[in-house]
C-alpha cells in the first residue's frame, strides 16, 4: 500500500473521514483473510478479493487526494481574498476617517465664515445699505447651527420690541446694531422685525432685500414675497408688487395676506401721470381694502360729500393714498389739479404705517412738500396719540412745521387736536391751525340722501376696541368687562335690544370674552365689510350707540343717532368737550362705569326725542365749521370760471 501523506505527521482531517469506511472494510477482510490461512481454509480467491479490494481503496484514495489538493487550493484562493479584502476594509476606513475628518473641518469653516457672513449682513442692513448678492448667496448655502440667543441678543431684541412700540424705529435699529456680532443676530423672527423697522424708517430697497435672508423654506419663502408686495406698492412698484404676491400664492394658495397685496397692486389707487385726470380735486386719504376699520372706509367720502356740498360739484377726484410715498409723479399729478386735500382721519399718530420721510401717515418726503404749488388743504385730521404716547423724534415737529407753512389750511377735528399741534408751532403759524369737525359728525347735512332714522326701535348698540390694548385699559381690562356684563343684563332687563357692532373683526373679542366668563351671548353686527351706506343703515336704526371707537361715536351722532362714548383715548373727550357734551364720556376704568353708563343709557332710552333733536342742533354748529373749511377747498370764484366756461 502506498501511504498517505499527511501534514505535520497527521492525515488531513476531511481525508480521514472520507477513508476510515474504506479502511474499516478492508481491515475486515484481512482479519478474515488471516485467520482463514491459520486454518488453513485460506483460497486463493479469498486472497485475490483482498488485493482487488486493495486495489479500489487505492484508487479511491487516489481521487481524494486530488479532491483534497483542489479544496486545499481553494481554501487557500478563499484565504488570499479574505486577507485582500481585510487589507481593502482597512483603506476604506483610513479613507472614512480622513473624509469625516475634512468634513467637520469644512462645517468647523463654514460654520465661521456663516458667523462673519452674518455679522457683515446685519451691519448692513441695520445701516440701511443694500446687501451684496452674492454675500446673501453664501450665507443661505451655509450649514450652519441655530444658536440659542445670547444674554446680549436677547436683551438688545427685546429693547428693539420696547424702542419700536414707541415709534422710535431708529433707535430699535440702534439697538439691534449694538448686538450685531453676535451669532444667530439674523434669525427669522429678527429678520422680519429688522424689515418692518427698515419700512418704518423709508428704507425701502433694503427691507425688500433683507427678508431673503429668512431662509428657504416654503414658510419663509411665502412671508418674505409678501412683504415684497406690501414695500412695492408703498414706492408704486407694482410691477413687482403683483409678482411678489404671485409668488407668496404659488407656495402658499391660501394666504389671505397675499391675495390682499395681489389685488392692491394689480388695482392702484392713484391713475399714472399720463392717465390721471387734470383740473379736478386730489385728495390723499386712507383708502381701504373690503374689510378694512368701517369708519376709515367711510372717511374719503365723507371728506368728498362736505366739500361739494359746501360748494359746486367736483367734476374729478384724483386720489392718492396717505401711506405710499408721495413722490416726483405724484407731485406732478396734484400740481395739475385744482386743489389737494389731506385728510380726514386721526393721521396724526406715529406707529400707524410709520415712515421715516413725515413722522405722520402721509408718506410726503420734505422735498415733495416744497414742489407743490397747487393749493394744499389738510382737512379735519386728528392729532391721535393715546394717553402715555408721544411723538419720539423731532421728524414730526419738523414737517408739521413745514406743513403749516405751504399749506391754506391745517383743519383738525376737535379744540384738543388743535392745542397739541400749536405747541409744536412757532406763533406765526398758529392761524394756520383751524378747527374743522370730522365730515362723520355731520352726515346729515352732507349726504341728503341718507335714509331717516328710526326713533323707538330699543336698540342699543355697544363697541369696544382692541388695538393698543394696553393703553386703552392699561390692565383693568377684566373689571371693564365685568362692568359690561352687568350693563348689558341690566338693559335687557329693561326691555332694550343690546347688540355689539364691530368695525374691525378684531372688536368681536368683547362678545366672546362676554360668552367665556359670564355666560352671556351678545349678537354682534360685522361692519368690516360693508358699505358706508350699509353700516349708516345700521346705526341710523338705534335708538343708542355707545361706542369706543372714535367713528363709533361720531358717524351716529352724525346721523342724528343719540351717543355715549366709552372713553380709553384722548379723542374721545376732545370731540364730547367740543359738543360741550362731558356728561356723554364714561371712562373705560371707572369703578362705577357700569351704574353710571346704564343710569344714563336709560335716560337717554326713555327721552329718545329729546335727546335726537340735542344732536340735531349740536350738529348744525359743527356743519358751519365744515362748510367755511369746505369752501376754501373750491373757492366762489372757481365755481364762477366753471360755469362760465
Amino acid at each position: 500500500m502506498t501511504p498517505v501523506a499527511t501534514t505535520g505527521g497527521r492525515p488531513p482531517r476531511i481525508l480521514t473521514r472520507l477513508v476510515r469506511p474504506a479502511v474499516w472494510r478492508l481491515d475486515g477482510r484481512v482479519r478474515l483473510l488471516a485467520r482463514q490461512e491459520l486454518e488453513g481454509t485460506a483460497t486463493t480467491d479469498d486472497v485475490s478479493a483482498v488485493r482487488a479490494a486493495l486495489e479500489t481503496l487505492r484508487a479511491e484514495l487516489d481521487d481524494l487526494r486530488a479532491q483534497t489538493g483542489g479544496l486545499r487550493a481553494e481554501a487557500d484562493a478563499l484565504r488570499d481574498r479574505e486577507r485582500a479584502l481585510a487589507a481593502g476594509l482597512e483603506e476604506q476606513r483610513a479613507r472614512g476617517d480622513g473624509l469625516r475628518s475634512r468634513l467637520a473641518t469644512q462645517a468647523a469653516t463654514t460654520a465661521a465664515l456663516a458667523v462673519v457672513a452674518e455679522e457683515r449682513l446685519a451691519r448692513l442692513c441695520l445701516a440701511g445699505e443694500r446687501l451684496p448678492p452674492g454675500l446673501v448667496d453664501a450665507y443661505l448655502s451655509a450649514v450652519r447651527p441655530v444658536p440659542g440667543p445670547s444674554t446680549r441678543l436677547a436683551a438688545a431684541r427685546a429693547r428693539a420690541v420696547t424702542l419700536a412700540a414707541e415709534a422710535d424705529h431708529q433707535g430699535a435699529l440702534d439697538a439691534l446694531t449694538a448686538a450685531a456680532d453676535e451669532p444667530g443676530v439674523l434669525d427669522y423672527a429678527t429678520v422680519f422685525q429688522v424689515a418692518e423697522l427698515l419700512r418704518a424708517t423709508s428704507r425701502y430697497d433694503v427691507a425688500r432685500d433683507v427678508v431673503r435672508l429668512a431662509g428657504t423654506g416654503p414658510r419663509a419663502t411665502a412671508r418674505a414675497a409678501v412683504v415684497r408686495a406690501q414695500t412695492s406698492w408703498l414706492v408704486h412698484d407694482h410691477a413687482a408688487g403683483a409678482a411678489a404676491a404671485r409668488a407668496a400664492l404659488e407656495v402658499a394658495p391660501d394666504h389671505a395676506p397675499a391675495r390682499t397685496w395681489l389685488r392692491r397692486n394689480e388695482e392702484p389707487v392713484t391713475p399714472p401721470a399720463g392717465a390721471a385726470p387734470t383740473g379736478g380735486v386730489g385728495h390723499a386719504a386712507l383708502y381701504l381694502p373690503e374689510g378694512g376699520n368701517f369708519g376709515d372706509v367711510a372717511l374719503p367720502s365723507a371728506v368728498r360729500q362736505s366739500i361739494e356740498a359746501a360748494g359746486a360739484p367736483v367734476a374729478d377726484w384724483v386720489p392718492f393714498h396717505v401711506h405710499q410715498v408721495f413722490d416726483d409723479e405724484r407731485v406732478e399729478i396734484a400740481n395739475a389739479q385744482r386743489a389737494l386735500v389731506v385728510g380726514g382721519g386721526g393721521l396724526f399718530l406715529p406707529d400707524t404705517a410709520p415712515n421715516g420721510h413725515s413722522g405722520w401717515q402721509w408718506n410726503v418726503p420734505r422735498g415733495s412738500l416744497e414742489r407743490l404749488d397747487v393749493p394744499l388743504h389738510v382737512f379735519a385730521v386728528g392729532y391721535n396719540l393715546f394717553h402715555g404716547q408721544s411723538f419720539p423724534t423731532g421728524l414730526f415737529a419738523e414737517n408739521l412745521r413745514a406743513l403749516a407753512g405751504r399749506a391754506v389750511q391745517v383743519g383738525l377735528r376737535n379744540q384738543g387736536s388743535i392745542d397739541r399741534a400749536r405747541e409744536l408751532l412757532p406763533p406765526e403759524l398758529h392761524d394756520v391751525v383751524t378747527y374743522v369737525p370730522c365730515p362723520t359728525t355731520v352726515l346729515r347735512h352732507v349726504h341728503p340722501d341718507l335714509p331717516p332714522g328710526r326713533a323707538g326701535t330699543g336698540r342699543v348698540y355697544v363697541n369696544a376696541a382692541f388695538d393698543r390694548s394696553e393703553r386703552r385699559f392699561a390692565g383693568g381690562y377684566p373689571k371693564f368687562v365685568d362692568a359690561m356684563a352687568g350693563y348689558v343684563t341690566a338693559l335687557r332687563g329693561r326691555g332694550a335690544q343690546v347688540a355689539l357692532t364691530a368695525h374691525l373683526e378684531a372688536d368681536e373679542r368683547l362678545a366672546a370674552d362676554l360668552a367665556a366668563v359670564h355666560g352671556i351671548d351678545v349678537p354682534v353686527v360685522a361692519m368690516s365689510g360693508m358699505t358706508p351706506e350699509e353700516g349708516y343703515r345700521v346705526y341710523a336704526d338705534a335708538s343708542l350707540v355707545v361706542g369706543m371707537r372714535g367713528h363709533a361715536t361720531m358717524i351716529p351722532f352724525g346721523l342724528g343717532t343719540p351717543v355715549l362714548s366709552l372713553v380709553s383715548h384722548p379723542k374721545m373727550r376732545y370731540f364730547l368737550d367740543d359738543v360741550r357734551r362731558p356728561e356723554w364720556g364714561f371712562e373705560v376704568n371707572d369703578e362705577r362705569l357700569g351704574d353710571e353708563l346704564l343710569e344714563r343709557s336709560v335716560d337717554v332710552l326713555a327721552r329718545e326725542a329729546e335727546y335726537r333733536q340735542d344732536v340735531v342742533n349740536l350738529q348744525a354748529g359743527l356743519w358751519e365749521h365744515v362748510r367755511a373749511a369746505a369752501r376754501q377747498v373750491v373757492p366762489e370764484e372757481h365755481d364762477t370760471a366753471l360755469a362760465v366756461g
